[in-house]
């Protein structure tokens, strides 16, 4: 039996590299990005953690991507540690605050969605029908894999971080609600959500268990929950989830909903264009990696450091 702490990573939309380059890659930003937050905790994670990536891209997609046109850009986010002045000022500046604006509008009236002028969000939305639909069950394996990760953790009692980026943050949430519900598992496991669209209106009244009542709206599995949204993201359209699930906090469902904003820069480029999306961007973020090398001391001690403050209920200026 493996009773090492365990992070299990579910990636956003898209075809992924293969299973075992996309891990690899991941792995690599990972450790890196925690590097840049504490160098002398790198090691210790390196040499007594384990990670996987849950591969639900390829069931949902039938196809893997080659990562080899991508790899430049990876290489130079490696090597790239702060955001210079002009990703600052690409992330910030007026078109996106405009569309940030419109699409905050169109999250609480549906009926213009499909009005919506970004293509990339365009295709975003039309993936998350998709998994809503659940056309011939495809949610329903895309979940699967996650909870053949997920049910021996459980059972074993072991420690598990799980970092839901973009949809996967929503893959990762209703995953365990059917944990939750549906099978009566028991244990706990801790959250982290980059780049997420929880905390939209559209996103909620889609959730798992959102037709339920009181708390079987909720999944009771998770025990820390951390939220991370780089500025000029527009899938983490609402930044913050603490005041969407408060009501988890209230009733001692979980321990913690710490939302980190602020100065939270995902300098990734595709070429020239800045992608604060990225996934890999994220993970190379020192804040990113400041709350898994907590997390990973306090697997190995047994006490909650996995907050700067350890405080519930705030949000975290970075």
């Amino acid at each position: 039996m493996n009773t090492a702490p365990l992070i299990i990573y579910v990636p956003g939309k898209n075809p992924k590299p293969p299973e075992d380059v996309h891990q690899a890659l991941l792995w690599r930003a990972l450790v890196e990005g925690v590097r840049r937050y504490d160098g002398a905790t790198a090691p210790t994670l390196i040499a007594a953690s384990e990670f996987q990536i849950c591969a639900w891209n390829v069931v949902f997609y039938a196809q893997t991507r080659d990562p080899a046109p991508g790899m430049a850009d990876f290489e130079r986010a490696m090597h790239s540690a702060a955001p210079s002045a002009r990703d600052r000022r690409e992330a910030k500046n007026w078109h996106v605050r405009l569309h940030r604006a419109f699409y905050t509008l169109a999250d609480h009236l549906p009926w213009l969605i499909p009005l919506v002028p970004n293509a990339t969000l365009q295709a975003t939305i039309a993936e998350i029908h998709r998994y809503f639909a659940n056309y011939r069950g495809i949610a329903c394996e895309v979940r699967e894999v996650l909870k053949a990760l997920l049910r021996p953790c459980l059972a074993q009692g072991r420690q598990v971080l799980i970092i839901g980026h973009s949809l996967g943050a929503v893959i990762a949430y209703d995953t365990l609600w059917e944990l939750t519900w549906e099978e009566q598992r028991q244990g706990k496991v801790d959250l982290l959500t980059l780049g997420s669209p929880l905390g939209m209106h559209f996103m909620q009244r889609r959730l798992q268990g959102c037709r339920e009542r009181r708390d079987r709206r909720y999944p009771q599995l998770i025990d820390r929950w951390h939220n991370v949204a780089a500025k000029g993201d527009l899938v983490a359209l609402d930044a913050t989830v603490n005041d969407d699930f408060v009501y988890m906090l209230r009733k001692h469902m979980l321990t913690e909903i710490v939302d980190y904003t602020g100065e939270i820069y995902n300098h990734f480029r595709d070429g020239d264009t800045l992608n604060v999306h990225r996934s890999y961007g994220y993970l190379l973020n020192p804040v990113v990696g400041g709350i898994v090398a907590r997390w990973w001391r306090s697997a190995a001690s047994g006490v909650n450091l996995m907050s700067d403050n350890a405080v519930a209920m705030v949000s975290v200026p970075c």
